[in-house]
Parts: structure tokens; C-alpha cells; sequence
């Protein structure tokens, strides 16, 4: 019979959850987790890291979004502006 101490049964328990509900982020907890009790070390600054670097990426990927909705209102209300396209394309063949 297996012998489980409290940590490796939380770790994976937070991956069954993980894939249950398509969380990724819990994954990455579990991991952390796993690499603390494995390798020692302590489990709160590693998770105090891995909760940053996942704001971060969160915050990356808002910007992101932000930064390509700009660019495309930019883009229509460039092609929206009458004559444009015709006066500057006679400026580049002068």
C-alpha cells in the first residue's frame, strides 16, 4: 500500500482539478508544489513568485488585447477618411 504524506496528495489532487476544469494556472500551482516538496525549498516564496509571473502574464495579455483593438479602430477610421488612399498613393508615384 501507497504511502501518501499530506503534500504529494495535494499536489495531485490540484492536477485532477486542473484537467477537470481546464485550469491551467492550477496546474502550474501543483507543479510548484511538487518541485518544493521534491527538491525542498520554501513552498511560500515559490508560490509567491508563481502568483506574480501569473499576474504578469495576465497583465501582458490584457495589453495585448488593448493593443490590437487600437490598432484595428485605427485602421477603420483610416479607411473611413474620404480620398486618402487616392492623394497619397499620387504622392508616392510623383
Amino acid at each position: 500500500m501507497p504511502i501518501f504524506n499530506g503534500h504529494s496528495l495535494v499536489c495531485e489532487k490540484l492536477a485532477q482539478v486542473a484537467l477537470i476544469y481546464g485550469v491551467r494556472e492550477l496546474e502550474l500551482v501543483g507543479a510548484v508544489l511538487r518541485l518544493s516538496v521534491k527538491y525542498g525549498g520554501r513552498a511560500d516564496v515559490m508560490l509567491e513568485r508563481t502568483a506574480s509571473f501569473m499576474r504578469d502574464l495576465e497583465h501582458a495579455v490584457r495589453e495585448l488585447v488593448a493593443m490590437s483593438a487600437e490598432t484595428r479602430l485605427s485602421s477603420w477610421v483610416l479607411a473611413m477618411l474620404p480620398g486618402r488612399h487616392r492623394r497619397f498613393s499620387d504622392s508616392l508615384q510623383s
